[in-house]
């Protein structure tokens, strides 16, 4: 299957990367590796143990980009589970996840493609946050510092040729045609660039990613969702979407 001969793939481009994870230098902070044969990677890890949290670029023919987390084998073979994603207090939509291969070594990792559209709110609160903690049914919940993440992915998504990450935030950066001093400024900017329509993910990662804080974007979006300056146009699939009710402008 495809996903076996990924596994297989990155276990033997990417066993310095699970040394490096063992040192001191990664019990504090997120490393981005690239060691030039096609295997790029950001990444933390639960002191030395074999818990782990990456986003893995296999830059080689065949290769993709995927979310994946390192377990201990939980001694049963489900193939797939939900994972929940939970930045500070923020919790993301479970991204399903399923077995990158057979258990080696006593540890299970599980993969699912990473997807630049629909993890753009993801990958920013990271970047903005403190605290990071994944949990799913198959392995008990693990958390680690997002301390360095914002250096590590940018760097490992900027390495990466099968990402465009770079170009589309220097893309989108004229858009910003005023200073962006509140919440809601950086809100305006987002709903600006796409017909005044944004998700709860999308509203969260555009607050953060302009330097505010997690708290910040929570509230903004509880509180506007109450008070009517974010009007509910949609919420298929448990997604909710949100138009400005003063307007983009």
């Amino acid at each position: 299957m495809r996903r076996y001969a990924h596994k297989a793939l990155f276990l033997a481009g990417a066993a310095a990367l699970l040394t490096m994870g063992a040192t001191s230098q990664a019990l504090a902070s997120w490393q981005a590796s690239n060691d030039g044969q096609g295997f790029i990677s950001a990444q933390a890890c639960v002191g030395a143990s074999n818990r782990c949290v990456r986003l893995q670029c296999l830059a080689m023919q065949g290769g993709g980009v995927y979310w994946y987390i390192d377990a201990p084998e939980p001694g049963y073979s489900a193939e797939s589970t939900a994972v929940t994603w939970t930045i500070d207090n923020h919790r993301f939509a479970p991204l399903e996840m399923t077995k990158a291969g057979p258990a080696e070594g006593g540890v299970q990792s599980y993969e699912t493609v990473f997807d630049q559209a629909k993890h753009q709110a993801l990958v920013e609160a990271l970047k903005a946050g403190n605290r990071l903690t994944v949990s799913g049914d198959q392995f008990a919940p693990i958390t680690v510092s997002l301390r360095g993440s914002g250096n590590a992915l940018t760097q490992a998504l900027a390495d990466c040729p099968r990402t465009n990450m770079a170009q589309k935030v220097k893309n989108t950066a004229p858009v910003q045609t005023t200073s962006i001093n509140e919440p809601m400024d950086a809100v305006k900017v987002l709903m600006a660039s796409q017909d005044c329509k944004a998700t709860e993910e999308e509203i969260f990662g555009a607050i953060t990613g302009a330097g505010f804080g997690i708290w910040d974007a929570n509230q903004f979006i509880a509180m506007g969702a109450e008070n009517g300056v974010l009007q509910l146009v949609d919420k298929t699939g448990g997604v909710h979407s949100y138009r400005l009710g003063g307007g983009c402008s």
